[in-house]
């Protein structure tokens, strides 16, 4: 109870202008977070050859989920706690947030998957494993939600709250450690040790002769852990935002928490060379289908020109041999007009 009052005076002791500006920095990045995150997922999608990947499928519904959460906090944060809406935004919220973290469990132990058990499947489609995926992850985090607002309705329990000078809608802090911040958290902790083994096993194969899985899935990794390690942070610096250094962690998890779709963007498209290769290959196809039809229209009308000076050029010689020299002047004065 202490930590929760000390929290709250932390948030409220904010001034104005502080919460002005924070309120500002988190409208536009949260606006740069969803832009980056539609342009990668625009990026992605009409390519089959990436699209077809498990694991692209699997970092597609998290970015999916993260715009999803993104655009719920943007609304949540222009609602008040006395309207009626607002206890569904926060369950809307919340589910997405714990959606985005469940779908980078499932990218980190198909790498553990793939490449601690040795199960060399890159590339291929496991259509089986994506819908299991998509059931858990898509239903499995509504399970926390709807225990916090069922649970709150029977006992008289708060689910939603007020923060003075923050939020006018948020959700009450009991069950945002206990629904929210721990399963997070615990995901987090299970997903970097899911991560640092599969490190640990590329780091030895990585002195054999077979390197070539290491390079292939390399960069997949750096994004997996990257992506761990900005959820993480931006997490536990909510625990940090009071005290006499408040303000400080207020705006270092405003910023780590709304730019995640910005990192997302900078780990999943200009740091992905096998997605700039993959996309050469498409224009370059693409361009030939473009250019193939007018290739046929030039070549029929060039057959069509010769066919017509072919016939033009018989009719010419059998009239040259059936007519008289003053026939002969008259129609080769014809050809020269023409």
């Amino acid at each position: 109870k202490q930590w929760y009052q000390r929290r709250v005076r932390g948030l409220s002791e904010v001034s104005a202008e502080h919460r002005q500006a924070q309120s500002m920095i988190t409208t536009w990045l949260f606006i740069l977070s969803i832009v980056t995150c539609l342009i990668t997922l625009a990026v992605y999608l009409p390519v089959r050859s990436l699209r077809s990947k498990m694991i692209i499928k699997v970092e597609m519904m998290e970015v999916t989920a993260l715009i999803l959460a993104n655009l719920t906090f943007l609304v949540l944060a222009r609602v008040q706690h006395q309207t009626r809406i607002c206890a569904g935004l926060v369950f809307t919220l919340q589910y997405f947030y714990l959606a985005t973290i469940a779908w980078s469990f499932v990218a980190a132990w198909t790498f553990y998957r793939q490449i601690v058990n040795a199960i060399h499947t890159y590339g291929k489609t496991y259509q089986h494993s994506f819908l299991l995926s998509c059931l858990t992850c898509w239903t499995l985090p509504v399970a926390f939600p709807a225990f916090a607002y069922i649970y709150s309705q029977k006992h008289g329990i708060a689910y939603v709250e007020g923060i003075e000078g923050t939020f006018g809608c948020w959700m009450a802090e009991t069950w945002k450690t206990y629904t929210f911040i721990l399963p997070i958290l615990i995901t987090v902790s299970i997903n970097t040790v899911l991560g640092l083994r599969v490190i640990y096993v590329m780091l030895r194969a990585s002195s054999n002769k077979k390197v070539d899985s290491w390079e292939l899935h390399k960069r997949h990794i750096k994004s997996v852990i990257s992506l761990l390690t900005l959820f993480g942070t931006s997490f536990l610096l909510s625990l940090f935002t009071y005290g006499p250094h408040a303000i400080v962690f207020q705006y270092l998890f405003i910023c780590f928490t709304c730019s995640q779709g910005f990192f997302v963007f900078i780990l999943f498209v200009p740091l992905r060379p096998e997605l700039h290769n993959e996309w050469k290959t498409y224009l370059s196809r693409f361009s030939t289908r473009v250019s193939s039809p007018k290739t046929s229209r030039t070549d029929s009308t060039g057959i069509f020109t010769t066919r017509k000076l072919s016939r033009m050029n018989s009719v010419f010689t059998s009239r040259k041999e059936n007519s008289s020299p003053e026939d002969m002047r008259s129609l080769n004065n014809g050809a020269i007009r023409e």
